[in-house]
């Protein structure tokens, strides 16, 4: 392939010191095919992407009365522990990841953006479609962005549990955890009673000082979990002093009736 090709050629020289005509080289391609499949050079070390967002587009297709929007997005997580042998023959090999790789180029840092922008976009769409909200509508946003971000940090927690060492079966059992930990949360809200027992978070602390036209301290917080209810806040949530009721899906389709 011609990303694996570019990354041995960006692991033994760096990535400033490779040309795409050495890319195609080792690839035993043309330049012009390179250009074909990755239209810059730093796209060469996001073969992926695309692969990336197809997944993410058919876990919001998949959400409907038999699965929730955090249910879908719990099982995609956890396909990621497919990838500990990966990971696992990266360490071994005391090779630099494509992540240290990134972190230490601003070209590569800006590409990252620009993905996790168009996938966060992407996400947004959908959720949008799904509920009838302006894709730039708050929530529609903040959905998206912290589906992505909880995606990120359960896979860069398993990096860091496969370079810790360890047998696969063990990372793996630890990560489906860390999966069931972050999605619970997601499912109840942050303000729950056990999201950060024994500390300063715990309680009502992640509520702050009921305030006019704020969920009240003391209340349930509002989730985004289950389809049909996902922009609606839960029954008994009081918002600026009007209680709020959420309108039974008749489809199980996310909502965007707030009132009655």
């Amino acid at each position: 392939m011609i990303a694996d090709a570019a990354l041995r050629l960006f692991r033994a020289r760096g990535f400033d010191a490779v040309t795409v005509d050495e890319v195609a080289q080792a690839a035993q391609v043309s330049k012009k095919t390179v250009f074909n499949y990755y239209p810059t050079k730093e796209d060469l070390l996001f073969p992926k992407v695309d692969r990336r967002e197809a997944m993410l587009v058919d876990a919001l297709a998949a959400v409907g009365p038999e699965l929730s929007l955090v249910e879908s997005f719990r099982q995609l997580c956890l396909e990621h522990s497919r990838l500990i042998q990966r990971l696992r023959r990266d360490t071994e090999q005391g090779e630099q990841s494509v992540f240290e790789m990134i972190q230490q180029h601003p070209a590569l840092r800006r590409k990252l953006h620009e993905n996790d922008a168009r996938l966060t976009r992407r996400v947004a769409e959908g959720l949008a479609a799904l509920s009838g909200r302006p894709v730039e509508d708050p929530v529609v946003v903040t959905v998206a962005e912290t589906l992505l971000a909880a995606q990120r940090a359960l896979y860069r927690g398993l990096r860091r549990r496969v370079a810790a060492g360890g047998t696969d079966e063990a990372i793996a059992a630890d990560y489906r955890r860390d999966v069931d930990r972050v999605f619970g949360l997601l499912a109840h809200g942050l303000n729950t009673a056990d999201a950060f027992a024994g500390s300063a978070l715990s309680g009502n602390a992640l509520a702050g000082t009921a305030s006019a036209g704020t969920v009240s301290a003391g209340t349930v917080a509002v989730g985004f979990v289950q389809a049909g209810d996902a922009f609606a806040p839960r029954p008994g949530i009081r918002a600026g002093g009007e209680e709020v009721a959420a309108v039974p899906p008749a489809d199980g389709r996310l909502r965007t009736d707030q009132t009655r």
